[in-house]
């Protein structure tokens, strides 16, 4: 399915399971560019740690504003904001705030690295 939707479009998002899974292993193989999300905490960090993360992976820190997460340098950080989130899922909106300039400029990033 992956290929055939290579086919139709520019750019395919994919929400693949696990690092550790084998399925998104092979998926991972074959794509251009693979976003890691990870929050801040402890277990997260320690399974990204442990992940094996692909090397120009893009990492996404999740509800977190940290530049670096388990010795990783952060690409982008996508600030915690529950009241926008909620705001946002009350009423069919985009997110406002500093989230959603988070979203838009990765929006953006992913757009040009598409083309």
């Amino acid at each position: 399915m992956f290929r055939a939707a290579l086919g139709l479009s520019e750019i395919v998002l994919v929400d693949a399971p696990t690092l550790a899974d084998e399925r998104t292993r092979r998926l991972a193989a074959s794509a251009d560019r693979v976003l890691v999300l990870s929050y801040d905490d402890p277990i997260s960090v320690a399974a990204l740690a442990s992940a094996d993360v692909p090397e120009k992976a893009w990492l996404i820190a999740s509800q977190s504003i940290a530049a670096s997460l388990g010795g990783r340098d952060v690409f982008r950080a996508l600030p915690r904001a529950e009241g926008t989130i909620a705001a946002a899922t009350s009423r069919p909106n985009a997110l406002g705030g500093a989230l959603g300039k988070a979203y838009d400029g990765l929006a953006e990033i992913i757009a040009i690295d598409a083309t």
